[in-house]
């Protein structure tokens, strides 16, 4: 009977992996039977010159540690260091991870393949919780599996400052002597200010120490000592490093003016955490909304209303997708007047207007004539109204963009938009956009509107001639197709001779009479 190489296969990956969960020494002394078999079964020296041990066969460790990760340790140096061979092995059992190549080691996903395994056998295997190579690898992911680290690893300083550095949180699982290790401590807080709490005490009471901790995560003053919580400049570090910090301050802090107004200088939305009579107190507010125009939320209810208050809020707020006035009292949205300002700081404001508003056709009027891509906002009724539309584009051109269809189609609308804007030629239908006369306008109006013309009429001699005398930047926009054409070339340039002279005229014949002088 003749196997098959696929059999053989098969029965060598059975054998290697097989192998794997014997001794070693076991192992190698029934492969080495298995293949001299094999190879006095396949017969001819040529043939067994050319076969491969199985640990050396990529297709046959690859099955192998599929089935059994560890089978890696038994594969030859070479699949070793093979990157889907490994992957496999890691993914099957992550402590295959110890008999990868040292590059491997080093790569990033087999690392995050093999992790998952490792810390699973922390939690059962004795021995790996005292391997210091393999808690170090881990450890660099994630941290907290200092937990399950054997006792004397946890004493370990660069162990210990490796995991806090990861995760701030694994302080809690170190060595005392390394909780009072100001290093290690610092390095635990900037990754996770709640990591304090886990400090030696001794550690907290220290004022330079808290000092230097609140400057890296101001978060940390949650867990100084009480005394600290009253220090002016503990707690203005902290809110400087973070403004929630404040939340943590002693109450009598909380209700001293001087030093609210300089906390909510450095962060606005400090201000949460003040007492109830400094959110009434008209300068630290505006103190406040000048630093952070959110802050708005937290002013007491009758400086809501005012009208001052919140206008400062809306400039100071005048950023892409503010939502200042969805914070601000509902009456002013309702205010003809204050969302007119609003919409003049920032079309976007619109959106906060009240409906009756964006439905009546002067307020649309006056709020597209400051801002045209306010009509975006405006009724959908209103977008489809001829006549408010071609009032609109009369004001702004470029409101064309948020027109119904159908008022993209009129004619006389989009003429009167690309009088006004050459650019709201982009916004025409299509068929328009081939209309000799809508084009012009809209290239007198602006010359780089061309560029939205249709290509056709791009194409066409006369036109683009037409075009390039009244507007000659126009010419950037001509078609390829029309340098080709002698008769286009000549033309444009009996034009520059036209406009340009003597400038650039004068300059083209000095330089061609130069060059004829050069060929006498």
């Amino acid at each position: 009977m003749v196997f098959s190489m696929l059999a053989l296969k098969m029965v060598l990956v059975t054998e290697f992996t097989r192998s794997t969960t014997q001794h070693a020494q076991h192992q190698s002394r029934r492969l080495s039977c298995f293949f001299y078999w094999l190879i006095d079964y396949r017969g001819t020296p040529r043939t067994r010159r050319r076969m491969q041990g199985p640990n050396n066969d990529r297709e046959v460790v690859l099955a192998a540690v599929q089935q059994d990760g560890l089978a890696l340790r038994y594969a030859h140096k070479d699949l070793q260091n093979d990157r889907e061979v490994v992957l496999a092995a890691v993914q099957q059992d992550g402590l295959a991870f110890r008999y990868a190549h040292k590059d491997l080691q080093k790569d990033s996903e087999v690392v995050l393949a093999a992790i998952p395994g490792i810390t699973c056998a922390l939690f059962t295997r004795e021995e790996i919780k005292k391997d210091r190579d393999i808690i170090m690898l881990v450890i660099k992911y994630c941290g907290r599996v200092l937990e399950c680290a054997h006792d004397e690893l946890k004493k370990d300083r660069e162990v210990v400052m490796a995991a806090v550095q990861q995760s701030g949180g694994a302080l809690q699982y170190a060595d005392d002597e390394l909780k009072k290790d100001r290093e290690v401590v610092m390095a635990a807080v900037q990754q996770d200010g709640d990591a304090l709490q886990y400090a030696d005490e001794d550690l907290k009471k220290d004022r330079n120490f808290m000092l230097k901790v609140v400057n890296k995560n101001g978060y940390a003053l949650r867990y100084a000592h009480e005394k600290f919580k009253k220090d002016r400049d503990i707690v203005m570090a902290a809110v400087q490093q973070s403004g929630d910090a404040i939340q943590y301050a002693h109450e009598d802090l909380k209700k001293d003016r001087n030093f609210m107004l300089a906390a909510v200088k450095e962060r606005g939305c400090a201000l949460e955490y003040a007492d109830e009579k400094i959110k009434k107190d008209r300068e630290v507010v505006m103190a406040a909304l000048k630093n952070d125009a959110n802050a708005i939320l937290y002013i007491h209810e009758d400086l809501k209303k005012d009208r001052n208050i919140v206008m400062a809020a809306v400039i100071e707020g005048a950023t892409p997708y503010s939502d200042i006035l969805y914070k601000v009292h509902k009456d002013f949205r309702k205010d003809r007047d204050f969302m007119l300002f609003a919409v003049k700081v920032m079309a976007y404001n619109l959106q906060y207007a009240h409906d009756d508003l964006r439905q009546d056709r002067d307020f649309m009027l006056a709020a597209v004539k400051e801002r045209g891509r306010a009509l975006k906002y405006a009724h959908e009724d209103l977008k489809k109204d001829r006549n408010f539309m071609l009032v609109a584009v009369k004001e702004r051109g470029c409101a064309l963009e948020y027109a119904d269809e159908k008022i993209k189609k009129d004619r006389d609308v989009v003429m009167a938009a690309v009088q006004q804007d050459g650019d709201a030629l982009e916004y025409a239908d299509e068929d328009l956009k081939k209309d000799r006369d809508v084009v012009m306008a809209a290239v007198q109006q602006d010359g780089d509107a061309l560029q939205y013309a249709d290509e056709e009429l791009m194409k066409d001699r006369d036109f683009m001639l037409t075009i390039i005398k009244q507007k000659w930047d126009a010419i950037k926009f001509v078609h390829t197709s029309l340098w080709n054409n002698f008769r286009f070339r000549k033309s444009i340039y009996l034009i520059m001779k036209e406009e340009f002279e003597p400038d650039i005229y004068s300059y083209i014949g000095a330089t061609t009479m130069k060059k004829r002088r050069r060929f006498r």
